[in-house]
């Protein structure tokens, strides 16, 4: 049985609809309980702000962690290693559509709240998985197209499906535009400074490969 192979490619080119800010809060103290408690306390706060800001959706715990700190210090002419504390590690994520003033509005709510946390800003699209069944749908019929283009060429005619094999999969579906900054409590001032983010379309492929008899 002849068969012939070939590879299809389904792309993506689309505006993005959702917005992630993701915040890193870290709090440092000799005592355990304390560190934990300054994260969930800062936590609150971050909370409270936003909500007072009218913005709906919620911040969601992406992970948390308490770490031992240690140093080393000289003792008789050897380094020995001390405990010095704790870090409270918590890192969160709020989801907002694009549309509207949600995304400035939740920025100026973090910077008024005046705690001191890492924070990044990325876009990406609602539904992946429906953009990635597209982008598979779109592969196949890329690859049907050919396939029936290389029979054709060679005196034939495309046959029965023998196989169809998923190549490389979309990546993660976010938009090249991000942003990373620090914020501080100082920052309250710069509340009125949030700009407009307009991020660029989502670009991306996803592959497989299919196999069709010849007559």
């Amino acid at each position: 049985m002849a068969t012939i192979c070939v590879k299809g490619v389904g792309k993506i080119k689309k505006a993005p609809d959702t917005a992630e800010i993701r915040l890193r809060l870290e709090r440092f103290d000799a005592d355990y309980g304390k560190s934990s408690f300054f994260c969930a306390q800062a936590t609150e706060t971050l909370k409270t702000a936003i909500k007072n800001a009218g913005i709906k959706e919620t911040l969601k715990t992406v992970s948390f962690s308490v770490s031992a700190k240690y140093e080393n210090v000289p003792d008789k002419g050897v380094y020995k290693s001390v405990l010095t504390g704790f870090t409270g590690l918590h890192t969160l994520k709020l989801s907002l559509p694009v549309s509207g003033d949600g995304v400035k509005n939740a920025l100026a709510a973090i910077l008024s709240a005046g705690e001191e946390c890492g924070i990044s800003l990325a876009y990406t699209l609602s539904d992946k998985e429906k953009e990635l069944k597209k982008m598979l749908a779109a592969a196949f019929k890329d690859a049907e197209k050919k396939a029936e283009a290389i029979a054709a060429a060679a005196g034939k005619t495309k046959g029965a499906l023998v196989s169809v094999t998923e190549g490389s999969a979309a990546k993660a579906l976010y938009s090249r535009t991000d942003a990373d900054l620090t914020v501080f409590a100082s920052a309250r001032a710069a509340v009125n400074a949030v700009p407009d983010f307009t991020a660029e379309e989502i670009e991306d492929s996803a592959t497989l490969t299919a196999e069709w008899e010849i007559d």
